[in-house]
C-alpha cells in the first residue's frame, strides 16, 4: 500500500490517481467543505484525513487546525524556512504581525502533528508553492522527513489549455515527461499568444466614484459576513469603506508618482538592458527564488552595464489595476511597494522607469539583452533570440535551455554582461526540446488522455520512491 500527501484543492485529479490500485490518500487538501464532503462520500475508506484551505469564519480555522502535538523549540529551529515564506505570503492580507506569527506557530503544531500520525511515502501539490499555511509547512516537513514533494508548475496558459511541468522539491530538478503520450506541448501555441496571460488593462483608470466602492465593499461582504461580524478569519474582511477608499486613493497616487518619473523620450536606438518588474506581491517570486528583492537585482545590473549602456524599467501591467479584481491586495498596499520603491530605482547609474504605455514587445525587441526573475517575458525573448538574463534559478525551466544566462552571483552577472556586450546571438538550439521533454498540457476539463497521463505519472512517482 502506498500513502500520497495530496493538495488537489478543486480535486481535478484525484479520480485519476484513484484508479491506482493499493493507494491510500493519507491527507487531502481541498478548498471547501462542500468539496471534502463529496469527496469522502465517494472515497471515505480511502482517505485519512482532509484539510479545508477555505474557512467562513475565524473559529472554523482554529477548529481545524488543533492539535496535542508536542511542538519544541528544535521543531522551532527546523522550520526557520517555512516560517519566512509563510509570514511573506499572509503579509498579503494580514497586517498584524502577532496574528501572523499565532496562525504559523498553530499551524506548524498542527501538521507535524499531521506527519506523526499518518504514513506519507509522497507529497504531491497540483499547485506551486506560494508560502500558504497548507503548501510551505507541509513542503519543509516532507524534506524534512525524506519523504519526496512534487510540484504540478504552471508554466504558459490560454483560455483553452494549460502547460505544466512537474518540480522535484527535493532534488530542485524537473521530472522527464517525454515518454508519456499526453505530453504534446506546443511552445507556438503560447509565445506571443494575447491570451497566454490573464492581464487586466493596463491603463484602466481606478476611479473614486460611489458605485466602484459600493463594488469593491461588496467584494469584500461575503454574504456569510455581516459587516458587525467580529468573527472573521481574514482582516481583509475588516475593512472599512474609510479604509477601501484611502487605499484606492493611494494607489491612484502611486500610480501618478510612477508616471511622473518615467523617461520622457524612450530611444530604442540606445544600447539598453530590459527589466520588466514582477507584480507584487506574486507568489511566483515571493517564495519560489532565493533572490527575489528586484531593488537589488536592479542595483547589481545597474553596476555593471558596459559603458554606455542604459537599463529600462518598466512595471507590471497588473500592478496598478490588479486590486479591481482582487480587492484584499489593498490590504498591503504600502507594504510591497511604494513610491520608495520607484525612487531606489531610478536613483541608480544610467537607470529609468519606462511608461506603462510603451509596447513591451517593443522594449524587448530593441533592447540587447533582456533581464527577469522567472517571468514569462524570457520565453518572449527566447523566441526571437534575444540574450536572457536568467535570475529565478530553478523555478522556470527556462533555466534549462542553453545559451540561457543563469545568474546565481554578481561575478556570473559580470561574465554574462561582457560575452553580452562582444554582440553574443544566443541560439537556444534546445528551446522545443526542453518543452517537449518537461511540459504536459491540459485544461480546466482533462480529457482521457490527459487523466490517463496524471495516473501514469503518480505510479511513476510512487515507484521512484
Amino acid at each position: 500500500m502506498k500513502n500520497i500527501f495530496l493538495i488537489d484543492r478543486g480535486c481535478t485529479i484525484i479520480d485519476s490517481i484513484m484508479e491506482i490500485e493499493d493507494l491510500f490518500i493519507s491527507v487531502l487538501v481541498v478548498d471547501s467543505k462542500e468539496i471534502k464532503e463529496k469527496i469522502l462520500s465517494k472515497y471515505k475508506d480511502r482517505i485519512g484525513h482532509v484539510y479545508i484551505t477555505g474557512y467562513t469564519t475565524y473559529d472554523d480555522f482554529f477548529t481545524e487546525i488543533a492539535s496535542d502535538y508536542n511542538l519544541t523549540y528544535d521543531d522551532i529551529n527546523n522550520y526557520i524556512i517555512a516560517h519566512h515564506k509563510t509570514y511573506r505570503h499572509l503579509h498579503r492580507e494580514i497586517l498584524d504581525h502577532s496574528e501572523i506569527d499565532y496562525r504559523y506557530y498553530l499551524s506548524l503544531r498542527f501538521w507535524l502533528g499531521i506527519f506523526e500520525k499518518y504514513r506519507i511515502d509522497i507529497l504531491f501539490s497540483m499547485s506551486v508553492e506560494h508560502g500558504i499555511l497548507h503548501d510551505s509547512i507541509p513542503f519543509e516537513i516532507a524534506k524534512n522527513k525524506g519523504i519526496q514533494v512534487y510540484i504540478n508548475t504552471i508554466m504558459f496558459w490560454t483560455p483553452k489549455e494549460k502547460a505544466y511541468s512537474i518540480f522535484h522539491l527535493n532534488k530542485n530538478s524537473y521530472i522527464l515527461l517525454d515518454e508519456f503520450s499526453a505530453n504534446k506541448t506546443n511552445i507556438s501555441n503560447y509565445i506571443h499568444n494575447p491570451n497566454s496571460i490573464i492581464k487586466l488593462n493596463q491603463h484602466n483608470k481606478l476611479k473614486i466614484n460611489k458605485n466602484f466602492i459600493k463594488e469593491q465593499i461588496k467584494k469584500l461582504r461575503p454574504k456569510h459576513f455581516s459587516s458587525e461580524s467580529q468573527n472573521k478569519y481574514f482582516n481583509v474582511f475588516n475593512l472599512s469603506d474609510q479604509f477601501i477608499k484611502k487605499y484606492i486613493k493611494e494607489l491612484q497616487k502611486l500610480k501618478k508618482f510612477y508616471n511622473k518619473n518615467t523617461l520622457n523620450n524612450y530611444n530604442p536606438n540606445v544600447k539598453y538592458i530590459y527589466y520588466s518588474l514582477h507584480f507584487e506581491p506574486e507568489g511566483a517570486i515571493l517564495n519560489r527564488v532565493t533572490l527575489s528583492n528586484q531593488l537589488f537585482i536592479i542595483r547589481i545590473l545597474s553596476e555593471n552595464l558596459p559603458d554606455g549602456w542604459k537599463l529600462f524599467v518598466k512595471e507590471h501591467p497588473n500592478q496598478f489595476s490588479i486590486y479591481e479584481k482582487y480587492p484584499y491586495y489593498l490590504n498591503g498596499i504600502n507594504y510591497f511597494k511604494t513610491e520608495q520603491f520607484y525612487l531606489n530605482i531610478i536613483r541608480n547609474k544610467n537607470t529609468y522607469l519606462i511608461d506603462l504605455k510603451i509596447n513591451s514587445q517593443k522594449l524587448i525587441t530593441n533592447a540587447c539583452a533582456v533581464a527577469t526573475i522567472n517571468g514569462t517575458v524570457a520565453i518572449e525573448s527566447i523566441s526571437i533570440n534575444k540574450p536572457v538574463l536568467l535570475f529565478g534559478g530553478n523555478s522556470t525551466i527556462f533555466c534549462l535551455i542553453n545559451d540561457v544566462f543563469n545568474i546565481n552571483s554578481i561575478s556570473s552577472l559580470k561574465n554574462a554582461l561582457c560575452k553580452i556586450n562582444s554582440e553574443f546571438i544566443p541560439s537556444y538550439d534546445n528551446c522545443d526540446e526542453i518543452m517537449s521533454k518537461y511540459l504536459y498540457e491540459t485544461n480546466d476539463i482533462p480529457s482521457n488522455e490527459n487523466k490517463l497521463f496524471i495516473k501514469e505519472l503518480c505510479t511513476l512517482l510512487l515507484k521512484e520512491k
